[in-house]
C-alpha cells in the first residue's frame, strides 16, 4: 500500500508538471489532444491527492488558497470550469493588468494563477533589473512601501490595490490629483493581529524573551516572578473589527475592558466593555493599553507624552496597529526611564534604524511588523487584493478608501 501511495504521488507530480506547462504554452493542433490528456490526468490527480502537488515550502499557502473561492488551474486555449463551475479565463484574453512592486508573502505562481482566473495579467517589478512594466496598467499592487506621486505619475495606473489594511504609504494627494482610485484589504488579518496583541502582552507579563535568553546562557532564576493577565483592566483604543476581536481574547483571559473610540460599538458593549471620554482617561485607568485605531492625517502622533505619562511602571503598552500613532521619540525616552513596559510590532520608521534607541529600551518586547503575517491571512489578502481589481473594473466601490479621505 505505501508503494502504491508513493507511485501515485510521483505520477501525480509528473502530470501536474505537464499541466503547468500546458497552462502557459500555446501548443500546435497536432499536440493539443495529447496535452489535454495530460491536463485531465493532472486534474484527476489533484482531486485525488490535493496536498502533494506543491513542494513542502509552498504547501501551506496552497492549502489555504485552495480553501478560498476558486482553484488556480486552467488549460491554455480554452475557458475551463473550476470546481465551483465558473469559467477560468484564457490568459490570452485577459483584459486587466497589474504591476506588483512588493512581494505578497505568497509564491508568485500562486498569485499568477489566482490572477489568471480573474483575467488579470501580472507583471513583477520588484527586483532591480526587472523588465520595464507596461505603462498605464489597470492596477499597481503594493503593500507598505512608500509610493510617491512621481512614481504614480510615471506608471499611470488607474487604481492602486493596496495589499494591506493600512494605506498610509500611498501618496493620497497625488492619487486624487491623477484621479487614481485606491483600494485596501480590510479584515484579512483581524484574528492574526488580535492574537499577536495577546502574545506580546503575555511575553511582557511572563518575561518570555528574557527567560529564553537566560536559560540558553546557563541561568535559571530570571526575576522574582511574572504577572498574571487575569483580572487586569485592558484599555482598547479603537473598537473597530480588530479592536473588538482583540477585546474578545482579553475577555477570555478574564480581563475587564474599557475603550475609547470615535464611535461606540455594540459589539464592544456586548462584551461588557465600557467607554471612557478621553484618551488620557483610558491610559490612566488601564493595566494594559492596546492600540487599534487607523493611522491617517488625523491620528498621526495622537499618542504622546500627555497620554503615556498616565501609565504606571507596571502598565504595558501594546501597539500592533501603526507605528505613526505614537510619538516614537517620546515613547523611547519614557521606556528608557522605565515609566512603563511595552510590546511593539510597529514603528515610526520601518525597518528600524539600527541606531534607534527604541532597540535598546528595557522592559519591552519587539517584533518586526509581523502581526498580520500568518499563512492564513496572507492567502486571504492575495485573493481580496485581486478581487478589488475586478471590482474596480466593474465600477464597485467595495473596499475603496480614497473617497473616504
Amino acid at each position: 500500500m505505501p508503494f502504491l501511495r508513493v507511485r501515485h504521488r510521483v505520477v501525480a507530480a509528473f502530470a501536474r508538471s505537464m499541466f503547468a506547462m500546458v497552462s502557459v504554452t500555446r501548443l500546435p493542433p497536432s499536440m493539443a489532444k495529447e496535452a489535454m490528456g495530460f491536463a485531465s490526468i493532472a486534474k484527476a490527480a489533484q482531486e485525488a491527492s490535493p496536498l502533494c502537488y506543491t513542494s513542502s515550502t509552498r504547501g501551506s499557502y496552497s492549502r489555504h488558497v485552495r480553501g478560498l473561492k476558486g482553484g488556480y488551474s486552467s488549460v491554455a486555449g480554452e475557458s475551463a470550469p473550476d470546481k465551483s463551475g465558473e469559467a477560468v479565463q484564457d490568459p490570452m484574453s485577459m483584459s486587466l493588468s497589474a504591476v506588483v512592486t512588493q512581494g505578497l508573502g505568497v509564491p508568485k505562481e500562486v498569485v499568477e494563477g489566482l490572477a489568471k482566473e480573474r483575467g488579470i495579467s501580472v507583471y513583477w517589478n520588484i527586483d532591480e533589473g526587472a523588465a520595464e512594466p507596461p505603462a498605464n496598467p489597470t492596477a499597481l499592487i503594493m503593500v507598505n512601501k512608500k509610493t510617491g506621486g512621481d512614481y504614480l505619475k510615471k506608471l499611470g495606473p488607474k487604481m492602486v490595490a493596496v495589499a494591506f489594511t493600512g494605506y498610509d504609504a500611498v501618496d493620497m494627494k497625488a492619487c486624487k490629483e491623477e484621479k487614481i482610485a485606491v483600494y485596501n484589504v480590510p479584515a484579512y488579518s483581524t484574528d492574526s493581529v488580535a492574537e499577536l496583541a495577546i502574545g506580546l502582552t503575555l511575553a511582557v507579563y511572563r518575561e518570555i524573551p528574557v527567560s529564553d535568553r537566560s536559560i540558553r546562557e546557563g541561568k535559571w532564576v530570571v526575576s522574582s516572578g511574572g504577572t498574571e493577565l487575569k483580572g487586569k483592566t485592558v484599555g482598547i483604543m479603537g473598537t473597530g473589527s480588530i479592536g473588538v476581536a482583540t477585546a474578545k481574547l482579553y475577555k477570555a483571559f478574564g480581563c475587564k475592558l474599557i475603550g475609547w473610540s470615535r464611535t461606540e460599538k455594540k459589539d464592544f458593549l456586548d462584551l461588557g466593555g465600557t467607554y471612557v471620554k478621553t484618551k488620557k482617561e483610558l491610559f490612566a485607568g488601564s493595566d494594559v493599553v492596546s492600540l487599534h485605531v487607523p493611522c491617517n492625517a488625523k491620528t498621526m502622533g495622537c499618542v504622546g507624552e500627555e497620554e503615556l505619562s498616565q501609565l504606571n511602571p507596571s502598565a504595558v503598552l501594546i501597539n500592533v496597529g501603526r507605528g505613526g500613532l505614537i510619538q516614537q521619540e517620546v515613547l523611547s525616552k519614557m521606556l528608557h526611564a522605565k515609566k512603563f513596559r511595552a510590546g511593539l510590532d510597529v514603528f515610526a520608521q520601518e525597518p528600524v534604524d539600527p541606531k534607534d534607541p527604541i532597540l535598546t529600551a528595557p522592559n519591552c518586547v519587539l517584533t518586526p511588523h509581523v502581526a498580520y503575517k500568518t499563512t492564513e491571512a496572507l492567502a486571504r489578502r492575495v485573493q481580496v487584493t485581486l478581487d478589488n481589481i475586478v471590482s474596480f473594473s466593474k465600477g464597485s466601490d467595495t473596499n475603496r478608501v480614497d473617497t473616504k479621505e
